[in-house]
């Protein structure tokens, strides 16, 4: 069996040391430093991201605050433009209700002036008639008086 040649130990155990020694070298100086800066690097980027995630967030509410305060000063100016509006609504509605009363009280006046005097007409015509038929009603009582009337 050659592995157990104590002659081929000084040359293996050479290049058991040389390989071990060279792949100790590669990872030392060349993975590990690669290694590092890929989590440096990595790490810097994620300290960066999260910088400008808490800049963004921040800048958001702030947004946030100053849309709500516009939104606040909007409704509070609606609330008075509406407020104002119903006020002068209700002034016109007051004005146009009282031009209303005059303009009903005016037609009252005038329809009662109307009344009176159609009722007054009719008791007038009522009197001629009754005046008419008075006479119509003595002349066929009296026949010799209504003759004389007529003579004279």
């Amino acid at each position: 069996m050659p592995q157990l040649d104590v002659a081929t130990y000084p040359a293996q155990l050479f290049w058991l040391f040389l390989s071990f020694f060279s792949f100790f070298c590669v990872v030392r100086w060349v993975i590990v430093p690669r290694l590092t800066g890929t989590l440096k690097a990595r790490e810097a980027k994620l300290s960066t991201l999260l910088e400008e995630a808490r800049f963004l967030q921040q800048e958001a509410q702030q947004k946030e605050q100053v849309a709500e305060a516009s939104l606040q000063k909007t409704r509070q100016e609606m609330h008075e433009t509406l407020t104002y509006e119903l006020t002068q609504l209700k002034e016109q509605l007051k004005a146009r209700e009282e031009e209303l009363q005059l303009l009903y009280a005016q037609k009252r006046v005038e329809a009662v002036q109307a009344l009176e005097k159609a009722a007054h007409s009719i008791v007038s015509e009522a009197q001629q008639e009754v005046i008419t038929l008075s006479q119509i009603a003595a002349g066929k009582l009296n026949p010799s008086s209504a003759a004389l009337s007529k003579g004279r």
